[in-house]
């Protein structure tokens, strides 16, 4: 066997399992393999080693090692902050496909808490600091993964491969639309040796100027030990310098860097703090060719995205782009609900969900209850328990009160624009609520370019409808009289 031969296993996204990867010189092939049979014992006993890397982007190298007594062990080897650390497998037939993902998934902890117990060196005689390791949390540095399985969707994947050769990349779109499983995926499918990818899951915990920047650094620091080590210990001191300086500093450590990085953050519209925004948009003003981020977000981000998009310098993913497409729509309901459409079937539920792709997750927990043919009306509905769920609780009460009652009183109307609900409310304001509501992506379309005509996403008026008859039913006769006058 020549030494350039390679093995590997890794996890193809496209096809949503896990491939084995032999490369001799420049002969590459990829093959699927049975890992509950008798054929990935024979593979193990004829290998010596091979890479694995999961579905999480977690990986190590196995080794075949032969003891003393002539026992076979195998060891998972990775390199932790620049020193190799490894993990005992197992015996031949010890080493399952779930052993190889839980080693993998441990010394990729391991990794994290090495990096954030080294950022906390030099600073351990003050008793009254907490370790850097208690403060952050190692899951939000993980890349995530999806429960379910994933429609391949080459067509957004291009569109984000060109977001690399801008400094900053939005995906903005309501709940449910895919943005993290997208990103996700996409990422994994990034070679390593042309982009490294930092990760930041962020939460409402992180509206504080220094955790934020905290996360950040130990990021972009995991990628390259020790590019960021100095600023997480600046910002740690009792008085840290000005995040204008900590963040000039970061910008001349990325100048000096030989590898592109590509800074995640998922979920930014938990981010509400100003100082937060600011400088983040300092750091984006300055950003260095070796830098690009990518945001997703419910809501547009109050950053300079005009001034941004003037300069060709933004990449935007919206609802638009996000909407699953008759064919992807097809593709799902064959591939993972499992059932079988008419051209019209699929083009009615496509225009009942807007290609909204949680929906159709959900229409799949529907349809493993459901006895009798498929009936489009009735299981592409506001009021299928599991749509109206997801709607109630991560769309509508995440609102204030205000806005729930404006949203539950103008589902009566077909089409929406700001005198007609002024009229149906008795109240002023509606054009800024309308504005809002799209800014803030709450499944409003915009049905002119003068933003004066809007309507809710089919789904989320029949769910608004539906409590509206519950929690306000005698204000609707008022409302149609109104709306009709």
């Amino acid at each position: 066997m020549p030494k350039s031969f390679r093995r590997s296993i890794r996890w193809d996204t496209q096809a949503a399992s896990y491939q084995v990867i032999e490369q001799a010189a420049s002969t590459i092939t990829a093959s699927n393999l049975d890992f509950q049979s008798h054929v990935w014992q024979q593979w193990l006993e004829q290998v010596s080693s091979f890479a694995f890397q999961s579905k999480h982007g977690h990986h190590f190298t196995a080794r075949k090692e032969v003891r003393a007594r002539g026992d076979v062990y195998w060891i998972a080897y990775r390199k932790v902050s620049g020193k190799l650390t490894h993990k005992y497998l197992g015996r031949t037939t010890d080493v399952t496909l779930s052993r190889l993902e839980q080693v993998a998934a441990t010394l990729a902890g391991q990794e994290i808490q090495a990096t954030i117990s080294e950022l906390t060196d030099g600073h351990r005689e003050n008793s009254m600091q907490k370790p850097l390791a208690d403060q952050l949390l190692a899951t939000k540095f993980f890349v995530p993964s999806s429960p379910h399985v994933l429609i391949s969707r080459p067509r957004l994947s291009t569109l984000l491969d060109g977001g690399l050769q801008r400094p900053l990349t939005v995906v903005s779109a309501p709940a449910g639309f895919g943005k993290t499983t997208l990103l996700s995926a996409w990422v994994q499918t990034l070679p390593q040796e042309a982009t490294r990818v930092a990760w930041v899951s962020l939460d409402e915990q992180d509206n504080d100027p220094v955790g934020f920047w905290m996360y950040v650094f130990t990021a972009l620091d995991r990628l390259q030990p020790g590019m960021c080590t100095d600023l997480v210990t600046l910002s740690r001191t009792q008085t840290p310098p000005p995040l204008p300086s900590l963040l000039t500093t970061l910008i001349n450590h990325l100048v000096q860097s030989p590898e592109q990085v590509l800074l995640v953050l998922d979920d930014y519209h938990m981010i509400t703090d100003q100082a937060v925004h600011t400088s983040f948009t300092s750091l984006l003003e300055h950003l260095p060719a070796q830098l690009r981020v990518v945001l997703s977000t419910r809501v547009d981000p109050p950053l300079p995205l005009s001034r941004l998009r003037a300069r060709s310098q933004l990449l935007e993913v919206r609802t638009e782009q996000l909407r699953c497409t008759g064919t992807e729509v097809t593709d799902f309901l064959h591939k993972i609900v499992g059932v079988e459409l008419s051209g019209n079937e699929v083009e009615q539920v496509t225009s009942r969900t807007g290609g909204w792709l949680v929906s159709l997750q959900m229409l799949d927990l529907s349809l493993q209850r459901h006895e009798g043919p498929f009936q489009v009306q009735e299981e592409v509905s506001g009021s299928n328990r599991h749509i109206l769920d997801y709607l109630t609780e991560e769309v509508l009460r995440q609102q204030p009160l205000a806005i729930q009652r404006f949203l539950l009183r103008t589902s009566i109307l077909e089409r929406l624009t700001a005198p007609l609900c002024d009229a149906v409310l008795e109240q002023s304001g509606s054009q800024q609520v309308l504005e809002e509501l799209k800014r803030a992506n709450l499944f409003l379309i915009s049905l002119d370019s003068q933003r004066r005509w809007y309507r809710y996403h089919p789904l989320f008026t029949e769910a608004l409808r539906f409590w509206l008859e519950r929690v306000d039913h005698e204000a609707l006769e008022v409302l149609h009289l109104r709306a009709s006058a």
